[in-house]
């Protein structure tokens, strides 16, 4: 559809709707609704690996007091 000089963006249509896009990977810029989808997911994740965490460090304390 055409280039944005001042951003640097390609700006083109996606299944019905206008797009942002990086020429340098072309990768679409997330939507607003995609973006959240993710910051859900890398939350998720988050709490995934804290809770590991803690399983491990009470692993490891249990193994630190455990009798020789």
């Amino acid at each position: 559809m055409g280039h944005g000089p001042v951003l640097g963006l390609d700006i083109c249509w996606d299944k019905e709707q206008i797009r942002l896009r990086d020429p340098s990977t072309g990768d679409f810029i997330p939507t607003p609704k995609e973006s959240a989808v993710h910051a859900k997911e890398a939350e998720a994740r988050a709490d995934a690996t804290d809770a590991e965490i803690r399983l491990l460090r009470e692993r490891i304390k249990m193994l630190e007091h455990r009798p020789s």
